[in-house]
């Protein structure tokens, strides 16, 4: 996009595109178009590709070759940037969204290893790689985090006005709209909460900081972190997760204990949706039979087994 946008064909070329997409996909207006066109270059610039050795490509292909892969390029932003902008803007516009619907969790993994797990009507907003000096993420709803440990770069939790710093720990992230209070509470750890102006509170297991999001005022207290996050007890959808991600919320879900007998099927990635009222037998087929591999209970432990998966990341 950064070489081709100069260029008077391409822009003819999205031009047509744009005008043969079905009216009922398309946005009415122009300025949806110019918006479209200019979040699209602005997602080029955050990629922070080499152009010179792209551009150095470009000369040596035929022109045409060029057009076709913008054309379509161009298309599936387009239609992606139309259904995302539907949805509810960031003051700092991340590149990435994953949204839990009612009634149904999500189970996310993110680029960092860390795994969220969003209550229903809750959206989480990340970019697709965590290249930055910290890991910034962006929380409306409700939220479970159990953050992979980076020295240097801490992960950070944008909910409003306030913000929640972590190293390594699992917590929870209360903030839907309509509520007039940010709440996070820790399951293990330690996180750290501010405001715009000032911190709020360090965390520790079964801490909780209530902070009114009128006032900016904080209240902190000691809470039972089970009842906190008895919500995770509900439905689950796993999106594109590894075994190796799924066992562990598996684990936590059913009290049970899960193990691999071939460590290569942690990295096989599946999407399932579970009730809250699917035994973990009906689970376990769905899982197996996606993945291609087989489970076995001895005792009080539940086996994974196989010679690989149908799908890895």
């Amino acid at each position: 996009m950064s070489q081709l946008s100069e260029n008077d064909l391409v822009s003819e070329e999205m031009t047509a595109l744009w005008d043969k997409i079905p009216p009922e996909h398309q946005p009415s207006g122009k300025a949806d178009k110019e918006k479209i066109y200019a979040s699209i270059q602005e997602r080029a610039v955050a990629q922070q590709l080499d152009y010179n050795r792209l551009h150095h490509k470009k000369l040596n292909k035929p022109l045409i070759r060029i057009l076709k892969i913008a054309a379509v390029l161009f298309a599936c932003l387009a239609l992606a940037w139309w259904q995302w902008g539907r949805k509810e803007q960031y003051a700092a516009p991340p590149l990435a969204a994953d949204h839990a619907p009612s009634p149904v969790r999500q189970v996310i993994s993110l680029p960092d290893g860390t795994t969220a797990i969003l209550n229903s009507n809750s959206r989480l907003d990340y970019p697709p790689v965590f290249s930055g000096s910290s890991r910034d993420v962006y929380l409306t709803g409700e939220a479970y985090f159990d953050v992979q440990q980076q020295p240097g770069q801490p992960f950070v939790v944008h909910t409003g006005q306030f913000a929640t710093t972590v190293l390594g720990t699992r917590f929870n992230i209360r903030n839907y709209p309509g509520e007039q209070d940010v709440v996070v509470t820790v399951a293990s750890g330690k996180v750290k909460v501010s405001g715009k102006e000032k911190m709020l509170g360090i965390l520790t297991r079964n801490g909780q900081i209530v902070a009114n999001k009128t006032s900016g005022t904080a209240l902190r207290r000691e809470v039972d972190v089970r009842q906190v996050m008895a919500w995770k007890r509900q439905n689950l959808f796993f999106k594109n997760m590894t075994l190796g991600e799924a066992v562990a919320v598996l684990n936590d879900h059913y009290d049970v204990t899960i193990r691999f007998r071939n460590n290569e099927l942690r990295h096989c990635r599946f999407t399932g949706t579970f009730l809250s009222d699917n035994k973990l037998e009906q689970v376990l087929d769905v899982i197996t039979v996606v993945t291609d591999i087989r489970w076995q209970k001895e005792k009080d432990t539940i086996w994974l087994d196989g010679n690989g998966c149908t799908g890895k990341e």
